[in-house]
């Protein structure tokens, strides 16, 4: 991670909210076992709405990740999108032997969040 100094007036544009994705994985929790995905694009909202509906809506036992949308600037359901992962990342849908080794502590973090949902 790095932090650099800027000058606030520097900023060209500004606005309130983002676009969001979410991932949620659900299975037995068995290592060798598949994952179900449920995605879910979350448009023009701020990381605390985020939050907040993540708290009410996530299925009890599950791994989830969280990117923000980097790309295009208005997604919807049925284009293409970039995303910058924030919390977890699309590693648990991977063979374990196809993870690097940054991959699998990503994978290792989520399941040891997964009994651990509470997020108020």
């Amino acid at each position: 991670m790095q932090v650099h100094e800027i000058d606030e007036r520097l900023l060209g544009h500004e606005r309130s909210g983002g676009h969001f994705l979410v991932f949620v994985y659900e299975g037995s929790g068995a290592p060798d076992t598949s994952w179900s995905v449920h995605s879910r694009l979350i448009t023009d909202a701020d990381l605390p709405e985020v939050l907040r509906w993540l708290g009410s809506n996530l299925p009890a036992g599950c791994c989830w990740s969280l990117g923000v949308v980097r790309g295009p600037a208005d997604p919807s359901p049925r284009t293409e999108v970039a995303v910058s992962w924030i919390v977890g990342a699309d590693v648990l849908n991977m063979d374990r032997a196809d993870r690097s080794a940054a991959e699998q502590r990503i994978a290792e973090a989520m399941l040891a969040r997964r009994h651990r949902v509470d997020l108020t």
